[in-house]
């Protein structure tokens, strides 16, 4: 499971691309303010359920966890990968920022039975990064990033006995 999102950051600052898997606990504040912040439109919409099942949905959490950071670190290096090519053909100067793998507790993820990241591609608030996200072969270098980052995980499982 793959949840593309663009970022945003209230100094315009923050810059490039960072991935993030399930984990109640955040990596920093920075990685915890921005799940409260797209968790609570989420949350609305969250049902009740009983701590039988929640206990259960934790343990099936867990065992996807070792997975999903397999996963996120692929995508990760190839989005970085990517843009910093991209930057070199555009002669744009500086380089893509590469925000690593974090962990927070984001609600998209908090349910899903399989591998899950969530990708934050870009910041909306940098005026770099916007800049080049509206760009349809930036675009399309993303998207052939997370093509590739899946496929060289899938590739990796193939290998585990």
């Amino acid at each position: 499971f793959i949840s593309i999102h663009v970022n945003s950051s209230p100094t315009g600052k923050a810059q490039g691309t960072e991935t993030y898997i399930l984990n109640q606990e955040a990596t920093d504040a920075e990685a915890r303010k921005l799940a409260l912040l797209e968790n609570s439109i989420a949350g609305q919409a969250e049902a009740k359920e009983s701590a039988v099942q929640d206990i259960l949905w934790d343990m099936e959490q867990t065992a996807y966890l070792q997975e999903s950071a397999y996963l996120a670190s692929y995508v990760q290096e190839a989005l970085v990968a990517h843009a910093h090519d991209l930057l070199q053909v555009k002669k744009v100067a500086g380089d893509w920022k590469n925000r690593g793998v974090r962990q927070a507790p984001f609600y998209v993820l908090n349910r899903a039975p399989m591998p899950a990241i969530l990708v934050e591609i870009g910041y909306l608030s940098n005026a770099k990064d916007r800049k080049l996200m509206e760009e349809k072969i930036f675009q399309e270098s993303l998207a052939k990033a997370l093509a590739e980052g899946v496929k060289k995980y899938r590739e990796a499982c193939r290998k585990i006995p």
